[in-house]
């Protein structure tokens, strides 16, 4: 994170009971729960173009595509494509419907599920003949859906009064915006004329506290962590800016060095008594064993030339 110059974030402060909307997906609010919940846009269509497309592909089933016909010379679905595509939908309905249980079990005491149509008695017509009290809609009717509402309005159905439908007209919303934007002038007009007849010794005094500067405002962009040697090149930078150019010699200093090897830690073979080192790069002594290492540390090998016995008489 340091060497890419990533933030390391703040911390949430904003615990779990705090009197809040949050607003968020489904998939965020799995495992949480809240007193009430909004599930909006359930009239929302689900997204087919991968059961669509001129190829579909399956895990299992592999890949289908339209069939070609010569003579004459037309395209059509083959069996393989249509069997395909069907077992995509399938599997796309079936997550959807793992998506709505999460929503659907999100509240504690009151749950308001919100969606647009077109016309109230459309609605009626299309999910009335689907819902029968007291029973789960058929395998054939959750295939047809194009949306959660074709799921939630047959099963609300199936329970006659125990479930309230509120219609809301656009003209109703349209209404209630007007208003709002009314008050909304209303107040600014009565600030406008608060302020054009304020004291002016209380403007000057707001104006001063508005006009504060932070004075370590170029500290406000570091992180909150630094290397020591990203201090050191900062220090380096900001040296030889001052200047008129940068010497060579600042440009070797400001170079990224090599790592350090020590004598100890080098790759050496034993020729007659003595060692010789060993060019790692080479890939002739590539498989060659790094008997530096193998004695130790540098402060074994200072022990090793130190005479003990000596040091303790």
């Amino acid at each position: 994170m340091q060497k890419y110059d990533v933030d390391f974030g703040e911390a949430d402060v904003m615990g779990e009971s705090e009197d809040v909307v949050r607003i968020m997906t489904i998939h965020k609010s799995k495992g949480l729960e809240f007193p009430v919940v909004f599930v909006s846009g359930i009239s929302k269509k689900f997204n087919e173009t991968d059961s669509r497309d001129k190829a579909v592909i399956h895990p299992d089933m592999g890949l289908g595509l339209d069939e070609i016909q010569s003579k004459p010379r037309m395209k059509r679905n083959c069996l393989i494509k249509a069997e395909i595509a069907d077992r995509i939908r399938r599997d796309n309905l079936g997550e959807e419907l793992r998506v709505l249980y999460v929503a659907l079990t999100r509240a504690k005491e009151k749950l308001i599920l919100t969606g647009t149509v077109k016309k109230r008695d459309s609605l009626y017509k299309k999910h009335k003949g689907m819902a029968k009290q007291g029973v789960a809609l058929r395998f054939s009717q959750r295939m047809k859906a194009k949306s959660y509402m074709d799921w939630i309005v047959p099963a609300i159905l199936s329970y006659p009064n125990k479930y309230e439908f509120t219609f809301v007209e656009a003209k109703d919303i349209a209404s209630i915006e007007v208003k709002q934007l009314a008050d909304t002038i209303l107040s600014k007009e009565e600030m406008f004329k608060k302020i054009y007849t304020a004291d002016e010794t209380i403007v000057k005094e707001l104006q001063t506290y508005l006009s504060y500067e932070y004075p370590y405002k170029q500290e406000a962009d570091r992180k909150s962590k630094y290397s020591v040697s990203e201090i050191k090149r900062m220090s380096m930078l900001e040296t030889y800016d001052q200047q008129e150019g940068l010497t060579e010699t600042a440009d070797i200093l400001l170079q990224e060095q090599e790592s350090y090897i020590p004598d100890f830690a080098k790759n050496y073979e034993i020729h007659h008594g003595q060692y010789t080192q060993i060019d790692t790069e080479s890939e002739e002594t590539s498989h060659s064993i790094n008997y530096g290492l193998l004695r130790g540390t540098a402060i074994h090998r200072v022990m090793e030339c130190l005479d003990i016995e000596k040091l303790l008489t």
